[in-house]
């Protein structure tokens, strides 16, 4: 099973050129994944939350040093913070997300790096699918739920669409008046788990405002 995280930044990938595409560019990358590993740990039972914020519930390791390491940078922090703190404050640990679901990605068999160069000197890395099959199986699994409202979402499903609708994702899977139809299912669908839900808001004013000003975010 492919990690939250995983799932986010292969919906995020142009599967033929390897590169990312959403409103905001990395810039909103970086917050999904941020959002994408809050969840995760949410989900190992690690950390909990409420109106209050998130709290840490168990500081068992989980095995993956990044989860380790975050987990522990909430628990010196000792007391509750919002959501949104935690979003802008763990920002900077985004890239080394970023590198570590990449690397997963290619040991897995499921992209592959490619380097190029601008102007033949500027390096640049993409990063094309090779099996699409775990793309075309996440997308499949969002669309069916999106497409049946009779459909009980898998609590892990109603995270990612809390996150991908937030920030604009799903416009890409569908034409303006397919999507316009089906705006209220995925409304509906994106409240469900409260921390994507609370992350995703923040996701979505933040990309509202990188669009606007061409990549200009300061909180």
């Amino acid at each position: 099973m492919l990690s939250f995280a995983e799932e986010i930044y292969l919906m995020a990938l142009d599967e033929e050129s390897g590169k990312i595409v959403l409103p905001g560019g990395e810039a909103t990358l970086h917050r999904l994944l941020v959002g994408a590993v809050l969840c995760e740990i949410s989900f190992l039972d690690r950390i909990d939350n409420d109106s209050q914020g998130i709290f840490l519930i168990n500081t068992e390791t989980t095995n993956d040093p990044l989860l380790d390491e975050i987990i522990d940078t909430i628990r010196l922090r000792d007391r509750r913070e919002s959501i949104y703190f935690w979003m802008e404050n763990l920002l900077p640990e985004a890239s080394n997300i970023q590198s570590n679901v990449i690397t997963s990605l290619i040991d897995k068999g499921i992209i592959k790096e490619v380097d190029d160069r601008i102007l033949w000197v500027i390096p640049s890395r993409r990063y094309p699918v090779i099996d699409n099959q775990e793309v075309e199986e996440v997308k499949h699994r969002i669309e069916r739920l999106i497409e049946n409202k009779e459909m009980v979402p898998d609590p892990r499903d109603a995270v990612i669409i809390s996150l991908i609708y937030a920030s604009g994702m799903l416009k890409r899977f569908y034409s303006a008046e397919e999507y316009q139809s089906r705006d209220p299912r995925i409304k509906q669908l994106s409240t469900l788990d409260m921390l994507a839900n609370e992350a995703g808001k923040l996701i979505h004013e933040i990309s509202v405002v990188l669009v606007q000003t061409g990549g200009a975010y300061r909180p």
